[in-house]
């Protein structure tokens, strides 16, 4: 197989579809495409930096490629690769052979010798075209090839004052040449200030100016710490450890900030993640004591809100690293820093909640000192204290359960949940679990019953109707109770309360289900939990959407339908969310149905013209198709295509997807 007989799906199939729809529109990034005598493509492509790509068709029709950025294979950069080629063989635009001193072969294979890459050997064997072309691979004489001798060679055959010139002419050619030999005339000559000074200079003028990322234009910024490093290992080298250390509080405080301000991927957070990966190495050797070390890296955790540490080991990520006796002073230091930590209205979320985010670092990063330093004891008293102030009530209840507390644990959980249920719902039902699942160990199948119920009323899906029916099962409700969840879905009138009194209902009035209490009492204990309440603003009635998957779940088609219907979707209303749910549940009963519902969505999808959605409107029709096949109709699916067709006439992408669909290999170049 060629590259001109590649068709979408052999690219998707191989780059996934993401990346290729990514990749189509970075043709116009590529940039000197050549060809290898062994016919491989080589070009450079720009990107968050110049990337160097090759692309290779192996045994097979194989593809595989690799490129200097830093997804490095099967990447959008490679696609963009192989459809600008295609786009030279339909325009009969000749491409050119590659040099052999192509500075992109030696930046993809780290050699000097490229002669393999330019067809001399390096593809022996195709199976291995997918792996990692920066190893060394055997030379011409079957011995490893040593990139560096014929340069060694030629440097020692020069005379000192040859070899001078050569240095002095690189210095003035290249500015990072002689930025390094300043700074290392600066070690040398022990003037250590003059190279912090430099170095803190190049801290705030990377710093400056936050990271962006513009993708309709390709265009880019990103900060470049590259200097920073060099001289942070310079430094680190020459046994400035403690220097380096310093120099890593202003990277990372100036980097937290630029981060916060830059708009891109990521990379800016890299660059900055870079150099802290120096600066924890040279705390290891630095000449702080093992217990101020590690507070360094706590304070450093503590304060990176952004993640530019992680991933980046440091002292306490070894569990060997620090005696129980160096964990204790941490631990002391820290529980005087909490201690000293005021409680002011101040700290205060707007919601009138306290989390003070820098206290709970510290808070919890005490908590594992304390397990490092053998005094499990003394958690619970500190978790009880700072209950109320950091809401860690979850923390506090999953340390009592572990120490086999569970009254303890109970009383906590209750009283977390009444004081977070307004506030801080996420951390109050986080509580209710727990609860449940201690009502659960009780064997109190009721109890569970009841709180998977509370659960249901609070955020209603068909998942949660299954716990309930699960839970009720058990003992022997499940049939009492159901009617009653349906009706509230209905009716909004919640049959756990005295005297549930329905809020009102949207939409227009719809027929009685089977669903009715008949003023059957409600049989599941209370869970001794106040009541959450209402929540208005996210539901309203009937829940069309709930009623709709539960219907589903229990295929009653019939019901299915009805409460779609309900929902008022209809026409071309392409915002329809259950939609394929709801086809894919009556194509067998109702087909028909479900092939208009399929139709509906794919025409919407086809409105939006954008590649993406053309393909998500191939996979309704695709199931159309299966349909159509199975009700023995396959001449209404080829008139439907054939439609499609001349609708779309001027949509290249969405033809390619009618291509698939019909079972042909829709190839990227058209004969």
């Amino acid at each position: 197989m060629t590259f001109a007989d590649l068709t979408w799906e052999d690219l998707k199939k191989w780059a996934g579809a993401r990346v290729v729809g990514r990749g189509k529109s970075y043709r116009s990034a590529v940039e000197d495409l050549r060809l290898t005598s062994d016919g491989r493509l080589l070009a450079w492509v720009e990107g968050g930096d110049r990337y160097a790509t090759v692309v290779t068709i192996g045994k097979g029709g194989k593809l595989s490629s690799v490129c200097t950025c830093p997804y490095a294979v099967a990447c959008k950069h490679a696609v963009a690769v192989v459809l600008t080629y295609l786009d030279t063989i339909q325009a009969q635009t000749p491409v050119p052979a590659v040099e052999k001193n192509d500075e992109r072969l030696k930046r993809l294979t780290g050699a000097e010798d490229d002669d393999d890459l330019d067809g001399d050997g390096w593809n022996e064997d195709d199976d291995a075209d997918s792996e990692d072309v920066s190893r060394k691979r055997p030379g011409k004489s079957g011995r490893s090839a040593d990139p560096d001798s014929a340069m060694r060679r030629f440097l020692e055959g020069l005379t000192p004052t040859a070899l001078l010139d050569l240095v002095r002419e690189l210095a003035n050619d290249f500015p990072d040449v002689r930025q390094w030999i300043d700074d290392r005339v600066e070690l040398q000559s022990g003037d250590v200030a003059k190279l912090l000074a430099n170095t803190r200079r190049e801290i705030a003028n990377v710093s400056a100016d936050p990271g962006w990322t513009r993708h309709w234009s390709n265009e880019r910024h990103i900060p470049n710490y590259s200097r920073v490093q060099e001289r942070l290992e310079s430094l680190l080298a020459s046994g400035h450890a403690d220097e380096v250390v310093a120099l890593g509080d202003e990277i990372l405080r100036r980097g937290i900030q630029q981060v916060e301000m830059s708009d891109d991927e990521g990379e800016t957070g890299q660059e900055i993640a870079g150099c802290m990966e120096i600066v924890l190495r040279a705390l290891k050797t630095s000449s702080k004591s093992v217990p101020e070390r590690l507070l360094w890296e706590i304070d450093a955790r503590i304060l990176d809100d952004y993640g530019i540490l992680d991933g980046i080991e440091g002292s306490f990520a070894e569990r060997s690293s620090g005696t129980p006796a160096d964990w204790a002073a941490v631990a002391d230091e820290l529980a005087r820093r909490l201690q000293a930590m005021p409680v002011t209205a101040a700290k205060r979320d707007a919601d009138g909640s306290h989390r003070d985010y820098r206290r709970q670092g510290v808070m919890r990063w005490l908590l594992d000192a304390l397990k490092r330093a053998g005094r499990e004891r003394e958690i619970a008293a500190i978790l009880i204290r700072e209950a109320d102030i950091t809401n860690c009530y979850v923390e506090l209840v999953d340390h009592l359960l572990a120490a086999k507390q569970k009254d303890a644990a109970e009383e906590w959980a209750r009283k977390g949940f009444e004081r977070t249920i307004e506030k801080l719902p996420g951390i109050a039902w986080s509580l209710e679990e727990r609860l449940r699942n201690l009502a659960a160990r009780k064997r109190a199948w009721p109890l569970v019953a009841a709180f998977r119920a509370m659960e249901f009323f609070d955020r209603p899906d068909a998942d949660r109707f299954a716990e309930v029916q699960k839970a009720t099962a058990a003992c022997n409700l499940w049939n009492t109770v159901r009617p009653m969840l349906l009706r509230w879905l209905e009716t909004g009138a919640r049959p756990d309360r005295a005297s549930p009194t329905p809020p009102p209902r949207r939409g227009k009035t719809v027929g009685a289900s089977a669903a009715t209490t008949s003023g059957t009492a409600w049989p599941l204990p209370a869970t001794g939990l106040p009541d959450p309440g209402e929540n208005d603003r996210y539901q309203s009635f009937p829940d069309t959407s709930t009623l709709i998957e539960v219907a589903i779940r229990e295929k009653r088609n019939t019901d299915v339908l009805r409460w779609y219907g309900d929902a008022g979707i209809g026409g071309e209303h392409w915002q329809d969310h259950q939609g394929e749910a709801v086809a894919d549940a009556v194509q067998e009963t109702h087909p028909d149905t479900a092939l208009a519902i399929w139709l509906r969505m794919a025409k919407a999808q086809i409105a939006m013209t954008k590649p993406a959605t053309y393909e998500i409107a191939g996979t309704s029709l695709e199931k159309m198709k299966a349909v159509y096949r199975r009700t023995g109709r396959l001449t209404e699916w080829e008139r439907l295509i054939a439609s499609l067709r001349t609708e779309n006439a001027r949509k290249p992408r969405m033809l390619e997807v009618l291509d698939g669909l019909e079972g042909k290999r829709s190839r990227i170049l058209q004969p």
